[in-house]
């Protein structure tokens, strides 16, 4: 130590001497002053309150003394000292504290962990140390008056302990989880009584994060960053919120929002050095490799598989006709792999395979099988600009003829490639695309050169506001320029929200409005007005983070033109899916 920190030090020590005499000639003139007020006569006909104040303003003359001898003989003579406080006849709490941070500070944890259950039990009972995290714990908390906030405090200090004991690493490593547990226990005490929710909601976020639950981490860091928002000087933690949820987001697999956040915080103004400096490293360290395989096995109903309309299926005859409505199953496997960085260029390729059966073998060209390709070429070199060049080939065939006793096997009917330039701006507020995709479609049998669809887009996704509002705005404008000399475009406008409801549970619903036109008088049919609703319930089960179930509903109503004779037509899909990720 150098001559300015011994001075500084010496100077602190005597301070704090002072100080700590200072309040032990507090306590004793008040004690005096107190026992000089009353005569013999009067000291027989106290009542209990009286001594009891009596009682208070001595334990605290002894914890002062304690305080002092931590200094000056050390922590065995203040552990003596402390001890004439717990054995007297009424609670003094202070002294328990003390006693406790007594206990830490020789490292002995779990004396200190008894003193504070000891403190509990005088303060709020023993139901919530005895009960076992999860929906015990729950169903003990109902039961339970309200605590005191001092009681509150110890409840948080158990949990901080707890937490520090796992990272430490004096422990068995299969002990870790143990103690990470504990820890969140006694936080979800506190959060249940709404006890320092922002810090509460960060460090159980923390916790979930440790132990790789990074959905339960993203979740607890929303629900900290909204505790937060209300005030900006709390602008510094809600950056640093930010980054961990960038960091949370990309170890669930969500690489691109993550990166998304991430980039936010680097070149937000305002952002302290070090942790634009941690958010570049981080993204730096985003040349690990990733590869996922998951499948997905669904099965759908839909009330109007042809697309009928109201005259169309009024016309039909149950007897005769096939029905309107059908079921059918499909199993959907993906492969998705992202290279490793190599100086701010990365690529990705996934394959898919997707197949279809209907239920009812009596339909024809019902079953088909799609098996598409796609790749990406991306460039990091910019801080506010994402450069992507996309490549997509799917392959589709159908069966030919379910009813054919002879002749049903799976033959290609068309296959489409795509070549789709994209730029993406990263704003303090949020993401916006723009992607010109250059798409043609090869139907076999056809002998002209295939159209080229020309999709202009724009999107734009604001970090999430909430984890109940997470909004995305969608803007396209495509156009065919046939060689037979007519013009198709369509527009389409879509409008997206993620709600978290809880941990698990998750809904996704969108709208989306679809115009189409066409200037050749022998496909008028392709002028029409389209609405489209959805909502798909997600659940993540409690099997694993991994295994999830959605159920998805979609309504369509689309809508000719007013000068073509013909009905809407509506449809209604339902579709339950069951997915796990390799």
């Amino acid at each position: 130590m150098g001559i300015g920190g011994f001075i500084y030090s010496s100077a602190a020590t005597n301070l704090y001497y002072d100080c700590m005499l200072l309040k032990l000639l507090i306590v004793i003139t008040t004690i005096l002053f107190s026992s000089s007020s009353y005569s013999a006569t009067d000291s027989q006909k106290r009542d209990g309150p009286v001594r009891d104040e009596l009682l208070f303003e001595k334990q605290e003359i002894v914890l002062a003394q304690a305080e002092l001898l931590v200094l000056d003989e050390g922590v065995k003579s203040a552990l003596l000292k402390i001890k004439e406080n717990l054995d007297s006849r009424q609670f003094h709490l202070n002294s328990f504290l003390f006693l406790a941070k007594l206990h830490e500070r020789v490292g002995n944890n779990s004396r200190s962990m008894r003193v504070y259950y000891y403190a509990i039990r005088k303060m709020h009972g023993k139901e919530l140390l005895a009960a076992n995290s999860g929906d015990h714990l729950e169903t003990a908390l109902k039961k339970m008056p309200p605590p005191a906030e001092e009681a509150l405090r110890v409840y948080i200090k158990i949990a901080q302990i707890y937490h520090q004991m796992a990272n430490k690493g004096d422990y068995p490593t299969n002990f870790t989880p143990r103690l990470m547990n504990l820890s969140l226990k006694y936080y979800k005490i506190c959060q249940y009584y709404k006890y320092q929710l922002p810090s509460v909601e960060f460090q159980m976020a923390q916790i979930k994060r440790q132990q790789n639950n990074f959905i339960e981490a993203i979740n607890h860091y929303w629900e900290a960053k909204e505790l937060l928002e209300d005030n900006q000087e709390n602008r510094e933690q809600i950056d640093m919120i930010n980054y961990l949820l960038g960091a949370s987001l990309i170890s669930a697999g969500r690489r691109n929002a993550g990166a998304e956040y991430l980039k936010n915080i680097h070149q937000a103004k305002g952002v302290s050095t070090s942790l634009q400096g941690y958010a570049n490293d981080y993204l730096d360290a985003l040349s690990y490799e990733f590869t996922m395989l998951s499948a997905t096995l669904s099965s759908e109903y839909s009330s109007n598989y042809f697309s009928l309309s109201e005259t169309e299926l009024d016309a039909l005859d149950p007897a005769t006709d096939a029905s309107p409505s059908a079921w059918f199953d499909s199993l959907y496997v993906l492969f998705y792999y992202t290279s490793q960085s190599y100086k701010n260029w990365s690529y990705s390729v996934s394959a898919t395979w997707n197949e279809t059966k209907l239920k009812d073998d009596s339909l024809s060209n019902g079953d088909s099988r799609s098996i598409g390709f796609s790749s990406d070429l991306q460039n990091n070199t910019f801080t506010s600009f994402l450069l992507k060049l996309g490549y997509n080939y799917t392959f589709v065939a159908v069966r030919s003829d379910l009813r054919s006793a002879t002749d049903s096997r799976m033959k290609k009917s068309y296959a489409l490639q795509g070549l789709t330039p994209q730029l993406t701006y990263i704003s303090r507020s949020g993401t916006t695309n723009f992607s010109l995709s250059l798409t043609s479609y090869h139907y076999v049998n056809v002998d002209t050169d295939p159209p080229i669809y020309r999709t202009y887009s724009l999107s734009y996704t604001p970090f999430s506001i909430s984890k109940y509002f997470s909004p995305s705005y969608s803007l396209s404008y495509s156009i065919n320029d046939s060689e037979i000399d007519y013009t198709n475009d369509t527009i389409n406008l879509s409008f997206s929200n993620h709600l978290a409801l809880i941990r698990t549970l998750s809904l996704f619903g969108s709208l989306d409005f679809l115009s189409s036109s066409n200037d050749s008088p022998n496909l008028q049919s392709d002028n029409y007005t389209q609405y489209t609703a959805s909502l798909s319930l997600n659940y993540i089960t409690p099997i694993s983070d991994t295994l999830t179930a959605s159920l998805l509903t979609t309504k369509s109503l689309t809508m000719p033109d007013e000068d073509l004779e013909g009905d809407h037509i509506n449809a209604w899909t339902m579709k339950l899916s069951v997915s796990y990720n390799f």
